[in-house]
């Protein structure tokens, strides 16, 4: 019967009425209906009218299952820091992503990147998976609190790298995922990617120089990324292996910068004094977004060559004139002070020498050592000042070299015939490999004129000569020598001869002379006491190399009739004279 009833209702009732139906008396009864029992009890077949209180519906019971709903990105994803084309991630850095989610039933989530839109949610308390490359997936975080994770830049060689972003919850059991997103703007995919310049070698360009030169450093490099433009490459040269992109070189020669295939370069010049070697430096490249290249630092050498020493400041004899001494007396010392300077450092300075030289001397300061015209002082007497040379970052040292003047040697004074002329200083320098300069003195000085003379005898001997008788032709001598540097005449005088022991006098003008021998009275001069007399020797100015300078007076006496016997005894003056017209 009660397949029956169902088989009516079913052809008269649609099914959402009987449903509506069902859940209506579901909800107004209060008590447990048989359905069944109450069909086979009350309903009879034939459709008989039933009352009011029999069922006139069946009953369908309703089941939904409601899943776990995924949670959706409110704000981001978006890179941190931003990446763009001319602003990349450097190869080996970290670029965070942030994003904060939603959930609709507040579960918590993961923020996970991929480089393809493949994700895969984890269960309960493991974090989801990338079908792709994942970058990075951050801790577990609340709902509606950003999420950030951080991946570090490795290995791909393009310029840039596409991402997808998903919020994925912490469901118990239905674990979802939002849909991929990729930001916006620039802080959107892609991230951008900067790549380290190679370095594969540096090489000194302009090389070996003179102290204070410029040396040229170029770096071989390669920079293959060009998004944004080609990229700038900056070359630092230092003198130690110390150098960081922030700061630099610890000890900077130099920097330069050029842009990519250009390959960078940069001068420097050393210090005014430099020691003459081959020093080593240090090379880094980095590119304009402070990416260090992986070949740093090559090395490289510079070559400061040797230059040769320069002397200034010539000072000959303090600037004070020559004064010869006289033949035989002690050599008068004269003196050339001078600075030598080496831009290899005044260390390099090994030896000096000196000429002090007449100026009309042949060769100048190239000329022959001659004690009439040339002094070649040797390095033994060039001493170096002390203390003058301080250290390798010192140029200069002073030197001073001694000699002694020959009594003969050419004056220029005004008393010469020489007066338009003067002596003057030289001095030659050398280094370590004997390179060597010479300078000579701006301003000279004169050697005086100094006339001397010598009597070799020491008395005129006329022997015993009886009264008013004379010395006929056996005449005295005297050797005149000269001992100066001028040629010479002589005054000559005499006073009376007395007579030893008692009264008694010869006068001077007894005595005759001259430059020959004579017979007296023949001679050229009388001697007078009150009268000097210029004698025309034959006496040059000394020379080297010649034998002694020197002429004879001879002397002859008369004795007047009358004169008491006896020993007398005078003296004779020969008197030295310059001899202004026989040079």
């Amino acid at each position: 019967m009660s397949k029956i009833i169902k088989k009516k209702l079913k052809r008269s009732l649609p099914w959402l009425t009987i449903i509506t139906l069902v859940s209506s008396l579901a909800v107004g009864l209060s008590f447990n209906l048989d359905f069944q029992k109450l069909v086979k009890t009350t309903v009879q077949e034939g459709g008989l009218n039933l009352p009011l209180n029999q069922a006139q519906a069946d009953l369908a019971t309703t089941s939904v299952t409601v899943q776990n709903a995924p949670p959706e990105i409110t704000n981001g994803p978006a890179e941190d820091p931003v990446s763009t084309s001319t602003s990349p991630i450097n190869l080996g850095d970290q670029i965070g992503f942030r994003a904060t989610g939603n959930d609709p039933e507040n579960n918590n989530y993961y923020l996970i990147v991929c480089t393809t839109n493949d994700v895969t949610p984890g269960p309960l308390g493991v974090a989801p998976s990338c079908g792709g490359v994942q970058l990075c997936v951050s801790d577990l975080t609340g709902d509606t609190v950003e999420a950030v994770c951080y991946h570090t830049v490795t290995d791909p060689p393009a310029e840039s790298r596409d991402w997808y972003g998903f919020i994925c919850d912490n469901h118990a059991s239905e674990a979802d995922c939002s849909p991929a997103n990729q930001g916006s703007g620039d802080s959107g995919s892609p991230f951008f990617i900067n790549h380290a310049p190679l370095f594969d070698d540096v090489n000194t360009t302009v090389d070996s120089q003179a102290p204070g030169g410029t040396f040229t450093v170029v770096a071989s490099t390669t920079d293959y990324d060009i998004q944004g433009g080609n990229d700038e490459q900056h070359l630092y040269v230092c003198l130690t292996n110390s150098w960081a992109t922030s700061t630099g070189c610890a000890i900077e020669l130099c920097h330069g910068t050029s842009t990519a295939p250009v390959d960078p370069s940069c001068s420097f010049s050393t210090t005014t004094v430099a020691v003459d070697d081959t020093y080593n430096y240090y090379a880094f490249v980095m590119d304009w977004h402070n990416m260090p290249s992986a070949g740093n630092p090559q090395t490289g050498t510079y070559t400061v060559i040797n230059v040769a020493p320069f002397v200034t400041n010539i000072i000959l004899n303090n600037s004070i004139n020559i004064q010869p001494n006289l033949k035989y007396a002690p050599e008068y010392e004269a003196s050339s002070t001078f600075q030598v300077s080496d831009y290899n450092s005044c260390l390099d300075i090994v030896s000096a020498t000196g000429t002090i030289y007449w100026e009309s001397a042949t060769n100048g300061f190239n000329c022959t050592a001659d004690d009439d015209d040339c002094y070649q002082i040797l390095s033994t007497s060039c001493a170096y000042v002390s203390g003058t040379c301080a250290d390798a970052t010192d140029a200069t040292a002073d030197y001073t070299c001694t000699t002694t003047i020959a009594f003969h040697a050419q004056p220029t004074d005004a008393l010469s015939n020489q007066a338009v002329t003067a002596w003057f200083g030289a001095a030659s320098a050398a280094d370590e490999l004997l390179h060597s300069t010479t300078s000579v003195s701006s301003a000279g000085v004169d050697v005086a004129t100094n006339s001397g003379l010598d009597v070799q005898e020491p008395e005129i001997a006329y022997g015993a000569i009886k009264g008013a008788q004379n010395s006929q032709d056996q005449n005295g001598t005297t050797t005149v020598e000269n001992y100066g540097n001028s040629p010479i005449n002589v005054d000559v005088s005499g006073v009376n001869m007395l007579r030893d022991g008692g009264a008694g006098t010869l006068d001077v003008f007894n005595q005759v002379y001259g430059l020959d021998p004579f017979t007296y009275p023949l001679a050229s001069y009388y001697l007078y006491s009150t009268t000097t007399q210029e004698v025309d020797i034959t006496a040059p100015k000394p020379v080297t190399g010649a034998t002694d300078v020197e002429d004879d007076i001879y002397w002859g006496i008369g004795i007047p009739g009358g004169t008491p016997s006896g020993d007398y005894y005078g003296s004779n003056t020969i008197a030295v004279r310059l001899d202004g017209s026989g040079w």
